[in-house]
């Protein structure tokens, strides 16, 4: 094998760095910041790397991280065919003491007589079981802990608790906000815990919306965990605290034993019982399956969702504006300051759909469930654009994937721009809302005249619901967007004397833009970012090419076919399509230079 052309080895180490960093980047990964930080000190080294103290010596640069570039290395070397450095050799495994021995024992076998040997290896692995893996704990006080406790306190049968449901009980155990605060920088909160107990075993979860439950040594150590907080909530004096394993949700480098959260006096039997616990469970695993693992492996098809009644009085009536819904950049909270002036009762989060809609919120439980109406807000300038972009049309979908039979569509003509180009565009879209779609249109001067018709509206919902009845649908078989709407629908037929809702999670989790979307909508939307491909166009190219494999594979089969013919596909399949449904020449040739050619 030949040595490698050089023995400063930067420049390659330069390349896996900036691989990984892009990785990371595009995994959203924590780790990004510290392959950055590391990155960077990498390139401003100006010594030679011909060893791997050198590499050591730089900053950010672990153990952990040289393995992984030594690794890269290794791998090039086999691939390209070079000797592997032998500067790089030394030392290159050196995580325990005990591997220190044993290759040090390694490289005196030639004196050593076998028994000394096997006695050395003896020993060694004795010790290794002896340390042993550390059983996972979350901290005292910290998002897991409380959510063990909850879900141990609050559902004996395992039927599973949503993210709402669980952190409005989680409050007392815990000393952290279950709400991330993106504004003061706060992108983790309480809540992140939650994967790292999925990653341990210790929770589960199913269904749309998500539900959480205890697996048997979930169950097992919040039993514990329920035990050492006396049988109820612990107080906010409590100093003994650690909720770094918020922070890191995908380790659990944070873990405590579990006689750190125990009273003295329990330590030694509590410590016990959960490892008694733990043998029994296992035993009992391999005679049957427990009964919440066969509804798991099985379940049935959902023919009734659980469901309650609110008799009317028992809720208040809220309005929820979307975040991203303001007035201007200097006046980001002016409707909701407004509205809370005049005495209506709201709030502001990130909707999934909508600019703002009506909840009911129970007075004991708080919990949320989303009434039967919803409004968009359209300024006359940004109505035009996205006109213009398609965002008008993929928008009124979405409204109607709702399943809401009062959909408002609300259009503020105040502008500082010209439209005058745009008005035939803006009457044709005004008159498809209210024909073709059967929104309810309303028409605003300004920002003043829609606060007043927010509380006009808010005040008449609020009389609608005075006298009813809510039946709130906790279905768990949400798996696409069109099961919300077909859920209401199903449920309003069979039940008419009632008001059927679904969840506020549920809306939030169901309809999201980018969650539960089939292949057909994917590919849509994904035609739609070329330019001049609208809603309508890209249904019809949907419509001949169900999906992207189905468009790819079609113009692979055109090898013997001129180049010309290609880019002509698009609009020769759509040419007997009506008005702005078939698609042109230009924007043919461009679906083909993003879907067909083979090379770029």
């Amino acid at each position: 094998m030949m040595e490698l052309y050089s023995s400063d080895l930067k420049h390659l180490f330069v390349t896996w760095m900036e691989k990984a960093a892009i990785d990371a980047a595009n995994k959203n990964s924590r780790s990004a910041i510290g392959i950055n930080h590391a990155l960077d000190k990498l390139k401003k080294h100006k010594s030679p790397l011909t060893n791997r103290k050198d590499l050591a010596s730089i900053p950010y640069f672990g153990e952990k991280r040289v393995d992984f570039l030594l690794d890269k290395l290794k791998q090039y070397c086999s691939v390209e065919g070079y000797t592997f450095p032998a500067s790089f050799k030394a030392l290159q495994t050196t995580n325990t003491r005990t591997t220190a021995v044993a290759a040090n024992t390694s490289f005196h076998s030639s004196q050593d007589s076998p028994a000394r040997l096997t006695k050395s290896s003896s020993s060694s692995s004795t010790a290794a079981k002896a340390k042993g893996k550390k059983k996972y704990v979350p901290a005292k006080r910290s998002g897991g802990y409380a959510i063990l406790i909850v879900l141990f306190k609050y559902d004996k049968e395992r039927r599973g608790l949503t993210k709402d449901e669980i952190v409005q009980q989680a409050a007392p155990y815990c000393d952290r906000s279950f709400t991330s605060n993106p504004a003061t920088k706060q992108f983790y909160s309480a809540w992140n815990s939650s994967k790292t107990l999925i990653n341990q075993g210790l929770i589960l979860g199913s269904g749309r919306p998500m539900h959480y439950y205890l697996t048997d040594e979930g169950s097992s150590l919040a039993k514990l965990l329920f035990r050492s907080e006396g049988g109820g909530a612990n107080n906010n004096n409590n100093n003994n605290n650690n909720d770094d394993d918020d922070d890191d949700m995908d380790n659990s480098d944070d873990s405590i034993d579990i006689d750190d959260i125990l009273p003295t006096a329990n330590k030694r039997s509590l410590g016990e019982l959960y490892q008694k616990d733990k043998e029994e469970m296992s035993i009992h695993k391999r005679h049957t399956k427990t009964r919440n693992d066969v509804q798991r492996t099985n379940p049935a098809p959902e023919t009734s969702a659980p469901h309650s009644i609110w008799k009317a009085g028992t809720f208040e009536v809220m309005m929820v504006l979307d975040t991203r819904e303001i007035r201007s950049k200097n006046e980001r909270n002016f409707f909701f300051e407004k509205l809370n002036s005049l005495g209506i009762k709201s709030e502001t989060e990130p909707l999934a759909v909508g600019d703002s809609l009506w909840v009911a919120k129970h007075k004991e439980t708080k919990e949320r469930v989303v009434l039967d109406f919803i409004l968009e807000r359209k300024r006359l300038d940004d109505l035009a654009e996205s006109i213009t972009d398609g965002r008008f049309f993929e928008q009124k979908s979405r409204l109607a994937k709702t399943g809401m039979r009062n959909i408002y569509y609300l259009v503020e003509e105040q502008t500082s721009s010209d439209l005058a180009k745009f008005s035939e565009s803006i009457k044709t879209a005004i008159c498809l809302t209210i024909v073709g779609s059967k929104f309810y249109l309303k028409r605003s001067r300004d920002s003043d005249q829609t606060t007043a018709f927010f509380y006009n509206l808010t005040k008449t919902i609020e009389e609608y619901y005075a006298t009813k009845d809510l039946m709130v649908v906790k279905s768990r078989s949400l798996n696409t967007q069109s099961d919300y709407k077909s859920t209401l629908e199903k449920y309003r037929e069979k039940h008419q004397s009632l008001e059927p809702c679904l969840t506020f999670e549920a809306f939030q989790t169901t309809l999201n833009k980018s969650s539960l979307m089939t292949v057909k909508e994917v590919f849509v939307k994904m035609l739609m970012t070329i330019k001049g491909v609208s809603l309508e166009k890209a249904l019809v190219i949907q419509k001949h090419f169900v999906t992207p494999k189905k468009l790819i594979d079609t113009y692979n089969s055109m090898l013997d076919v001129d180049e010309l013919a290609k880019k002509m596909l698009i609009r020769d399949r759509t040419i007997h399509e009506v008005g702005a449904k078939s698609v042109g020449p230009k924007v043919s040739e461009k679906i083909y230079e993003n879907w067909g050619r083979l090379s770029y």
